[in-house]
């Protein structure tokens, strides 16, 4: 008898010898073979070439950190458009109401996706690609627009202390932690999948093009917002010199005219105190204030400005904007007593724990309605005042005379509610 199996299917035949050398047909695949002359103890059948290494990778504990920390990098993608992205004033436009609801749905499109490609192992490659991608373009474009709100919004001769000043809103940079840690950790997963077969140049090809995606969006991002720029008060880099300084003038005393000093003044603040609650596992700074509202209208909002300093010393350890949003609102002629804590990671974070010796003072700044916008006008910054007072004696204006008038009674108002 010969012993055989078919070289496709490894099906296991025995046939009489007298059929050595004739064809048949595999009853299992359909195979068309010929019997061997070789006996069952001469034979050694062919076996089919091994096919191609499959696509596949050990879930060991780097590989689950890096997925671990793509899946956080897109949280912070998804979230970044809910915070403002730019700062303005006391205010501030958040990501969801502009182009980040195109980061939001693209981002939730990139988690459904990424989860259900890593539970099922289907497509995982050309997932991880893509997001990848997504996430470098992302990096771009979170950091153009913080690059340039920090250049147009806070000092124009120097982008590098803009980036540390107002502008940029917390949701670009938790955009810009998540295209990073995204892009970072996706990569690692690439290369984890690819380097085995040999296909790592794919990763490299689409990080190429991501990259030079990425400058594209750099150059044009926040084109909108820098002309926004106008109407905030800031001046415009891109006006010709003196045209520029006028138009300057012209809505910083625009923005001083609008705030209505004499509402704010009926806004009280009869006591202000810096307290240090040490009860806690970690000592908390609370600011306590007690107000009273004569101003005749519902406030929902109270927006002030604080100094925390040591009488003696020419630094003060805290000078910053804080508000308060009023549970309920304060109606007309009410007082409160609020123990505020401010933000620990913020400047009045860094303030002393340990001195017995500092004092608060409070201003009001802004008030807003029971309609959530302000009736005192727009807020005009004590940095606003040195600024339009450095212009005039700069640039010749025709209406001098009323704009200095105008600064002259804000510092007095200014004065008396220091």
């Amino acid at each position: 008898m010969i012993d055989f199996k078919c070289s496709v299917c490894g099906k296991q035949y025995r046939i009489k010898d007298d059929a050595a050398g004739k064809q048949g047909k595999c009853s299992q695949c359909g195979e068309i073979f010929r019997v061997p002359f070789v006996t069952s103890k001469a034979q050694h059948p062919t076996t089919p070439p091994a096919p191609p290494p499959a696509a596949t990778t050990d879930f060991d504990l780097p590989f689950k950190i890096a997925l671990g920390t793509v899946g956080a990098g897109l949280f912070f993608l998804a979230i970044s458009p809910f915070f403002r992205w730019v700062n303005i004033g006391l205010g501030g436009i958040t990501g969801i109401a502009g182009d980040g609801r195109i980061l939001f749905a693209f981002t939730i499109v990139a988690i459904i996706l990424f989860g259900a490609a890593t539970f099922y192992q289907k497509w995982f490659d050309g997932v991880v690609l893509s997001i990848s991608l997504m996430a470098t373009l992302v990096v771009f474009w979170m950091g153009g627009l913080i690059w340039k709100l920090g250049a147009s919004f806070r000092d124009l001769d120097n982008p590098f202390a803009a980036m540390l000043g107002m502008g940029p809103g917390a949701g670009l940079y938790l955009g810009l932690i998540g295209g990073l840690l995204s892009t970072g950790a996706l990569g690692y997963v690439a290369y984890r999948r690819l380097e085995p077969r040999h296909c790592t140049h794919y990763y490299y090809i689409i990080q190429a093009s991501g990259v030079a995606l990425g400058v594209v969006v750099l150059i044009f991002s926040g084109e909108r917002l820098t002309d926004q720029d106008a109407n905030v008060g800031r001046p415009s880099p891109f006006s010709p010199g003196q045209d520029r300084l006028t138009d300057e003038i012209e809505r910083l005393h625009q923005r001083l005219m609008s705030q209505k000093t004499d509402v704010l003044a009926n806004f009280t603040i009869e006591q202000a105190q810096f307290v240090v609650d040490t009860d806690g596992f970690l000592p908390e700074r609370i600011v306590e204030l007690a107000v009273r509202n004569g101003t005749g209208r519902t406030v929902s909002r109270a927006y002030f400005h604080g100094v925390l300093f040591t009488p003696g010393r020419e630094m003060p350890w805290v000078d910053e904007e804080f508000n308060y949003s009023i549970t309920g609102g304060l109606e007309p002629g009410e007082s409160a007593k609020w123990r505020l804590s401010p933000n620990r990671f913020g400047p009045w974070g860094n303030a002393p724990t340990d001195r017995d010796d500092l004092a608060l003072i409070v201003r009001v700044v802004q008030l807003d309605g029971a309609d959530g916008e302000s009736f005192t006008g727009e807020y005009f910054r004590e940095s606003d005042a040195d600024r339009l007072e450095e212009l005039l004696d700069e640039v010749e204006y025709e209406n001098e005379t009323e704009v200095r008038q105008a600064l002259s009674n804000y510092n007095a108002w200014r004065a008396n509610r220091d």
